[in-house]
């Protein structure tokens, strides 16, 4: 799940508007670990921070073709662990967010306003 917000500036280009975007975000992630002496559910929350760039093509005046480009930085890399495996009894990192990822992505836009 994510809460997001994102500001973009979008100038025309003759027909098409090119534009970049800036925004901020919190992911909520959660993971349930079994199978070990005990059963273990953690949820973190990942704030990020995110930059990209867009194109749209106006279909009319309620719709575009939008294609976007981003790169978004978690704030905080919470790990993921599982413990009580067997007899060595040390904690094993089953996740932890990379440094950075991307989005790309083409679709309809309808406009409302």
């Amino acid at each position: 799940m994510r809460l997001a917000v994102r500001g973009c500036y979008a100038p025309l280009v003759g027909r098409f508007e090119l534009g970049g975007c800036a925004g901020t975000g919190v992911e909520r992630l959660a993971a349930v670990g079994f199978g070990g002496e005990r059963r273990y559910r953690m949820v973190t929350f990942w704030p990020a921070v995110r930059a990209g760039a867009f194109g749209a093509y106006p279909l009319g005046r309620s719709a575009a073709i939008v294609a976007t480009v981003e790169v978004t930085a978690p704030l905080v890399r919470s790990r993921f662990v599982l413990s009580d495996l067997g007899p060595s009894d040390g904690a094993s990192v089953i996740f932890s967010p990379s440094s950075a990822g991307g989005q790309l992505s083409v679709g309809v836009e309808a406009r409302i306003f």
